[in-house]
């Protein structure tokens, strides 16, 4: 890839807010735990957790002031029902509500709440398990390097695309698409380079400065208005 390269801030140590000798604090872990356990319970369906991961750049050395908390609900899909894509738009709508109607904060941090298939690999170099209370992949420390300028095409391509969608009258169907589209977009970037890929990226801008966020509120919308009936008169 060609463009501006530039070489990401690394801490020498994790943030010391939350981690204690690279060991979860407990007053932290106990209020990430109880955070999870209430997104169980707005599910709204009978599903076992069998990890609560922590992940993201908090768990690694190139965390900011601005960083979320990345906690993954690990949760069995197959066990709420045989559709994949039935239970993975589900979880990913009550995902995006739990994650607009909380504003919760772990030492300053905005901690935002995944729903994740246990069978699934998460593609990052630091996952800590908090029922188990130990890493499950370790970070290290490295200086990784971004190619800045293919991160903004890509994220400018993606934010015209999107602006495009929320332009459209019926924009249902192409609302499920770019979705689908962002979420392939992401892995693939995670199995090929990890966190620093310029997918990912990409991806986490549009998450920062609000776009994923138009796109749930605008499917959420499109759907209350379909299951609406006008009154006589009305057009």
């Amino acid at each position: 890839r060609t463009g501006l390269m530039t070489a990401h801030l690394v801490n020498p140590d994790l943030d010391p807010d939350i981690w204690d000798d690279e060991v979860l604090k407990p007053h932290v872990r106990k209020a990430l735990l109880r955070i999870a356990a209430e997104f169980m319970i707005g599910l709204g369906v009978e599903v076992n957790s069998s990890d609560i991961t922590l992940t993201g750049s908090m768990a690694n050395f190139n965390y900011t002031p601005e960083s979320d908390i990345d906690l993954h609900v690990l949760l069995d899909f197959s066990s709420i029902d045989d559709d994949d894509d039935l239970v993975r738009q589900f979880l990913m709508t009550k995902k995006s509500l739990w994650n607009l109607r909380h504003n919760i904060q772990v030492k300053g941090h905005d901690v935002e709440v995944y729903p994740q298939d246990e069978s699934e690999p998460h593609h990052s170099t630091g996952v800590y398990s908090l029922i188990k209370n130990e890493w499950l992949v370790r970070p290290r420390r490295e200086d990784p390097v971004v190619d800045d300028r293919a991160v903004e095409e890509k994220f400018q391509g993606l934010a015209s695309m999107i602006d495009s969608i929320l332009s459209q009258q019926d924009r249902l169907a192409y609302i499920a698409a770019i979705r689908e589209k962002l979420r392939n977009m992401r892995k693939t970037g995670l199995q090929a380079e990890g966190e620093f890929s310029v997918e990912n990226l990409a991806f986490k801008k549009l998450r920062r400065e609000g776009y994923l966020d138009r796109l749930a509120d605008a499917e959420l919308q499109d759907r209350d208005v379909s299951l609406s009936v006008a009154q006589e008169g009305s057009k």
